[in-house]
């Protein structure tokens, strides 16, 4: 449970240096469908650039660099400049190196929805230390064949802004190539959740991840409190009564619009006693709504400490348990093009 004491205390020392986010100081309070047309109208050309040249068929999979974006040397790593990043583009590497990619993965980080920066230099750590816990993540894709854009986005709702706007890069330039290639995003915690909104939002997204992330920001239950309270310092104005901030979490909540996922493909991978994003709040109310959602909860809950324990974002799970996800449900859950 380290992971998530250093959440809850960054987010102390987050919010007592800012009072409030940028959008609560100002008044007000965005919805998901405003944060996501914001992104649509805006998208990110720094993306597009980076991309352009990945995408077309039989690309070298030479590393590449653009202005704001980390530079992606093979093989299956990413590198990362003096500079803070926010993004990082990565190409098939190992096995698969040279060859074009079989897809698109977005990848986004968790920590109570801050942007890697803020997070990370809050606790004294490079300001890109979030992005570097995905670079795992991201090595996997690559080495399966696909390409990866890990993300950082801007703290709070906002997030939500940045990552439909380069989703909808990524997804402009994948239909260059053809209209069924795949453009997928997976995510860990509050990344999980966003990647769930993008989800909702963008009918082209193809498939979505969501590891140990919430569902459910507006449940009042005792066990609920810690990711509701992170929750309401981002998307509930300092200013609105207790059943105002409610409704607004509850239209930050992919719980609540679950009946409009259909037809969408969504994986939800949680571990069995995290205590952060307890599984019978954030799953099991989703899975009552949409059976037909592939959820994989990973256990027995084991320390940290034991031989073959491995961190499954929020609490630690045997490594084996995590190893075959990742072989038997991760990896054929992204389609590849061409197909078969």
């Amino acid at each position: 449970m380290r992971f998530v004491g250093l959440v809850v205390a960054t987010t102390a020392v987050l919010a007592a240096a800012t009072s409030a986010t940028a959008h609560a100081a100002t008044g007000s309070a965005p919805t998901p469908a405003a944060a996501a047309a914001e992104g649509r109208a805006e998208g990110d050309a720094q993306v597009r650039a980076a991309l352009r040249p990945t995408l077309r068929r039989g690309a070298p999979a030479a590393a590449r660099t653009v202005a704001g974006a980390a530079e992606s040397p093979a093989p299956c790593t990413t590198a990362y400049p003096d500079a803070s990043p926010t993004f990082e583009v990565g190409l098939p590497c190992g096995a698969a190196a040279g060859t074009a990619p079989k897809g698109v993965v977005l990848l986004l980080h968790g920590g109570g929805w801050y942007s890697s920066e803020e997070f990370c230099e809050a606790i004294g750590l490079r300001n890109d230390c979030l992005m570097a816990g995905m670079r795992p993540t991201a090595a996997r894709w690559q080495s399966r064949g696909y390409a990866t854009l890990n993300l950082d986005v801007r703290t709070g709702p906002e997030g939500l802004t940045d990552l439909v706007a380069r989703f909808t890069e990524a997804r402009q330039l994948a239909d260059a190539v053809s209209p069924d290639f795949p453009v997928c995003a997976e995510g860990e915690s509050a990344g999980g959740h966003l990647v769930l909104l993008l989800a909702l939002v963008a009918p082209g997204l193809t498939c979505a991840i969501s590891n140990s992330g919430p569902t459910n920001l507006a449940e009042r239950s005792e066990e609920n409190q810690v990711i509701r309270s992170i929750a309401a310092l981002h998307f509930c104005a300092p200013w609105m009564a207790a059943e105002q901030c409610n409704q607004l979490l509850a239209l930050w909540s992919p719980l609540t619009w679950a009946s409009s996922y259909a037809g969408r493909a969504i994986q939800l991978v949680a571990a069995e006693g995290d205590q952060l994003v307890p599984p019978a709040v954030h799953v099991a109310p989703w899975r009552a709504v949409r059976p037909e959602t592939q959820l994989h909860l990973l256990g027995p809950d084991v320390p940290c400490t034991a031989t073959g324990a491995t961190l499954l974002v929020h609490s630690c799970v045997p490594a084996s348990a995590i190893t075959t996800w990742q072989e038997q449900a991760e990896a054929p859950f992204v389609p590849a093009w061409p197909a078969g």
